[in-house]
């Protein structure tokens, strides 16, 4: 029991684990602090060993905060094994470092580049068709559950995964496992931002000229910026700029 305790603790602290960042050792502090657990369950009566642990763990290491779950996991598994002689410290600091760069670039896929937009836009798709206040309020709700159904699966599973494959986790590195969530909200986005320029184009722009130029050259502008790998905030929030800076001079002409 005590064991799956501490197994449990480490999971929680695990939302923790951008508090203590920092430029020079990024996610050190938290990722440190989440292994704590099992530092106390297996060192509890050598302070050397323990000391010798943190030391070990507060070294530079930097992954997407969610997916440190998986590097939580695993690390948890090869340290039960350093304190049962059947692996080494080396060994570990190694594996750690080989996880920060897979770990950071499929965390911004799937949820800087994927998750979160679609969630962003389909908001406000929400904001312009419901007007009722509890309506919005409901839909806010929702839209925080389809953000963190994908969120809580890779700190549960990643965790559990990690854990039970150890070194094996690389092989687990790969968009493909990952692809399922990736495309279903990759649907949800386009289909939200289709919404939106098509209520917007109805709706608001109407007979204008004017605001229709406008309106056309603003998804002009963002379809450039995306086709150069600019960040999706950008693209949505420079043409809006735009849009408000041209509405204003023409308010006062």
């Amino acid at each position: 029991m005590r064991r799956y305790l501490t197994y449990i603790k480490i999971f929680l602290r695990s939302f923790f684990v951008q508090s203590g960042w920092n430029y020079k050792s990024m996610l050190s502090i938290g990722f440190c602090f989440a292994l704590l657990p099992v530092a106390k369950k297996l060192y509890k009566n050598d302070i050397v060993k323990y000391n010798q642990f943190v030391r070990r763990h507060l070294g530079f290491f930097n992954a997407h905060p969610y997916f440190t779950a998986y590097a939580l996991g695993a690390i948890t598994r090869l340290e039960e094994d350093v304190a049962r002689n059947k692996g080494s410290e080396v060994q570990v600091e190694r594996f750690k470092n080989a996880l920060i760069g897979p770990f950071g670039a499929l965390g911004d896929q799937i949820f800087w580049a994927t998750v979160k937009p679609a969630t962003f836009t389909l908001g406000v798709l929400a904001f312009l068709l419901v007007e009722s206040f509890s309506a919005r309020l409901t839909f806010l709700m929702l839209l925080g559950i389809l953000y963190n159904l994908p969120h809580l699966y890779v700190r549960i599973f990643g965790m559990l995964q990690g854990y039970q494959q150890g070194f094996s986790i690389c092989k687990h590195l790969k968009i493909d496992n990952f692809k399922f969530i990736k495309k279903t909200y990759l649907i949800v986005g386009i289909l939200s931002i289709c919404l939106v320029v098509g209520y917007i184009g109805t709706f608001w722009v109407g007979n204008d000229l004017f605001a229709m130029l406008v309106f056309v050259s603003s998804i002009i502008v963002s379809v450039y910026l995306k086709s150069k790998k600019a960040k999706t905030y950008l693209a949505m929030l420079l043409p809006l700029l735009i849009a408000i800076i041209v509405g204003l001079i023409k308010s006062r002409i």
